[in-house]
């Protein structure tokens, strides 16, 4: 009996004393400061402080051994890693930790991204990494209200176009307004017009129809009659008369003496009257200073 007891005493003190070298170790290697050891030494002892050892590794900053340590430690604390390095403010190691790092729970890293309200990162991780919820981070860059981020998040795969589009026309920025009307893939000219034409802004109004394909001439001209200003109306009348001429030079001649016939035969009296001589003005294609007047006030009646 007494020669058990003196066993297990012997046992314990030998356990006792292995648990001191490894706690002298592991000490002496969080000192170091050094990033591989640190995560080998963790590697290969796992009854060892975990926590210790990760908050070490921490310190060191090596974004390389973040991601293998949250590769292959089992207990590693991914939310510590991840705080770390948003509060280091390089959004690049925050890209590769998320993509490096295997099943790792995308959801987790959102919130902490969504939870900083840095718009700038929020864009880029929305952009970058896929199988985020974009309706949470499309919501935090219409909060934004920062035009250029709007646009970008236009590019993300699976973003509403028509929430963003009536964001940035709030934004009231003429030039990302402009932006996102000629570049994002989808976008509704129609309502994107409507809505930049309710702003008020003769200067928006004017830049908006300059900017895109094909916009509502009619529409354009009423609105900006019914604001009443007068430097954007005649800027808007004479984009349009240059439009127009630009349109009537690339009709080939056939097409080009059809639309002039066309235009004579809606003309007012005076012209119909005297449409033969008025089509035999504009057989040549340097003569669509004759005609343009006409096409213009016949499309903006």
């Amino acid at each position: 009996m007494e020669e058990k007891l003196l066993d297990s005493v012997k046992s314990y003190v030998k356990t006792r004393s292995k648990q001191r070298r490894v706690n002298t170790k592991e000490q002496s290697i969080i000192n170091s400061g050094d990033a591989s050891k640190i995560y080998n030494f963790a590697h290969s002892h796992p009854k060892a402080d975990i926590n210790a050892l990760q908050s070490a590794l921490i310190d060191t900053g090596d974004v390389d051994y973040f991601i293998k340590f949250a590769s292959n430690i089992p207990t590693a604390d991914i939310s510590m890693f991840v705080d770390a390095l948003i509060n280091m403010g390089v959004t690049a190691y925050i890209l590769r930790f998320t993509r490096n790092v295997p099943n790792l729970n995308i959801h987790e890293i959102e919130n902490a991204i969504l939870a900083t309200g840095d718009a700038d990162l929020i864009e880029c991780f929305a952009e970058e990494i896929e199988g985020i919820d974009v309706s949470a981070f499309q919501d935090a860059i219409v909060s934004s209200n920062n035009p250029m981020l709007i646009r970008n998040f236009a590019f993300v795969k699976g973003a509403d176009i028509e929430i963003l589009q009536d964001a940035i026309v709030n934004t009231g920025d003429e030039k990302w307004i402009c932006n996102f009307a000629t570049e994002v893939p989808g976008v509704n000219i129609r309502l994107l017009q409507k809505a930049v034409i309710n702003t008020g802004n003769p200067s928006l109004i004017y830049k908006f129809a300059t900017a895109v394909n094909k916009p509502q001439s009619k529409t354009i001209k009423q609105a900006l009659d019914k604001i009443g200003d007068e430097l954007y109306i005649d800027k808007f009348k004479s984009f349009a008369l240059d439009a127009t001429a630009k349109s009537n030079r690339k009709l080939s001649q056939k097409d080009f003496e059809l639309k002039v016939s066309k235009i004579v035969a809606k003309s007012s009296k005076p012209y119909q009257k005297s449409n033969k001589k008025f089509i035999n003005s504009t057989l040549h294609k340097d003569r669509v200073e004759d005609i343009k007047q006409i096409d213009f006030s016949i499309e903006n009646t």
